[in-house]
């Protein structure tokens, strides 16, 4: 059986160093730090802007707002995640629906999404 970890943090370079500095400087989610994350984010992706959110719901919230998710709307959300990922789309009023993962990737294909959308 494959066990996939709930949460598996790796520091395997200078992210101890990085977070102790933030935390030593006394400002926690404003840090010079976060500023830095958003230009440097921003000039990776090409982006004239960005912003950083202090968490992943925070993150889908943003993006299913910006995809312009509203009342009514049914996403379609794999089996396999994290309560966010319905939770946001119930906050926005959506429905979510929920779609089994394929086997041996955890991930939803191309072939699930199309068996599942309505003709």
């Amino acid at each position: 059986m494959k066990k996939i970890p709930y949460c598996k943090v790796v520091c395997d370079g200078n992210e101890l160093k990085y977070v102790r500095d933030v935390l030593e400087s006394g400002w926690l989610t404003t840090a010079a730090r976060t500023l830095e994350l958003e230009n440097r984010f921003a000039e990776a992706v090409g982006a004239r802007h960005a912003c950083a959110v202090s968490s992943c719901t925070a993150a889908l919230h943003l993006a299913a707002e910006a995809l312009g998710i509203r009342p009514g709307d049914r996403v379609f959300v794999p089996t396999m995640t994290f309560t966010a990922t319905a939770e946001v789309l119930r906050y926005l009023g959506a429905e979510p629906l929920f779609l089994d993962v394929e086997y041996g990737t955890c991930l939803l294909t191309p072939e699930i999404v199309d068996g599942a959308a309505p003709r």
